[in-house]
């Protein structure tokens, strides 16, 4: 019978306790702040609370009923899917765009720089900048729609245009992000695949179609992923640039459920739209991770 070695089997122990008390911090932090909230609203969006009064008032599947009647509810999720559907595809498309001509040029590090450079700028800054350019009587987009005889839009202050202003200005900010993340898929396709096909014959749409494009599925597939659910919890640019209006034709979901939260102080309300909206990103994802992994060519 083999004898104990409790000095290895303490050795091997003490290395694990290591990584672990390096977990604790994170882990405490995920609790606090991400977890315990979780559930906690979770357990609100069964109750009538009005977050001032501390009596909670347990309406069982009350909210999710009212909720699901709501034209205002349905409102913002078809402002939503409108917000996806406008700013996810193109930012993409022009991302791919820009990333494939940079990548023949000198200076990208240059460029990589200016067209991230939206990104990491506060989205209240660039909301305001974007309000002047939509200015209706001093703003640049008219100004320039002037230049070829277009007569001055209403832009923000029209129901019909607002949610088209903010795509616009979504799409310029996000395709700089979305290059930078092209950019670093291109630069990992071997030089050797583009050699063989210019030997071959190919030219270049032939090449971006049968090479270029295939190996940066993973990239696309990523880039998918991430564009979708960030575009599904905008907010900032609606908050600073419209307030959900003009006639609530720019309220997105997440911008309805502040107003229910901390305008109109209905607590289970509001958290019974946070879990629509977390079910309905993890059954979007969950069919894209699906469906998508077919899709995917790896190298």
């Amino acid at each position: 019978m083999k004898r104990l070695d409790f000095s290895l089997l303490k050795k091997r122990w003490g290395k694990h306790i290591t990584g672990y008390a390096f977990l604790v911090p994170s882990a405490a932090l995920l609790a606090i702040f991400v977890f315990i909230p979780m559930v906690y609203a979770l357990a609100v969006s069964f109750t009538r609370w009005d977050l001032i009064s501390p009596r909670k008032v347990y309406i069982g599947l009350g909210n999710y009923r009212a909720l699901l009647n709501s034209a205002d509810f349905w409102n913002a999720v078809s402002n939503t899917i409108r917000y996806t559907l406008g700013v996810v595809p193109v930012s993409i498309l022009l991302g791919l765009g820009l990333a494939v001509a940079v990548n023949k040029i000198k200076f990208k590090a240059f460029f990589r720089a200016a067209f991230f450079l939206p990104v990491v700028t506060s989205v209240v800054a660039i909301s305001m900048v974007w309000m002047w350019i939509y200015h209706p009587n001093y703003g640049l987009a008219n100004a320039l729609l002037g230049l070829v005889g277009i007569e001055p839009q209403r832009w923000l202050s029209s129901p019909k245009q607002a949610l088209l202003s903010i795509i616009i200005m979504s799409i310029w900010r996000e395709m700089g992000y979305n290059m930078v993340i092209y950019l670093a898929g291109l630069q990992g396709i071997s030089r050797e695949l583009y050699e063989s096909a210019r030997i071959d014959g190919a030219n270049s749409w032939h090449v971006f179609r049968s090479i270029t494009w295939p190996l940066l599925s993973p990239t696309t597939f990523f880039l998918v992923i991430t564009s979708l659910i960030k575009s599904v919890q905008v907010f900032g640019q609606i908050h600073t640039m419209t307030q959900g209006g003009p006639v609530k034709s720019t309220s997105v979901l997440v911008y309805y459920l502040y107003e229910q939260a901390f305008q109109s102080f209905r607590m289970g309300y509001a958290s019974s739209i946070a879990y629509l909206l977390f079910i309905g990103i993890m059954l979007v994802t969950f069919v894209q991770m699906r469906v998508g992994n077919k899709l995917v060519h790896y190298q």
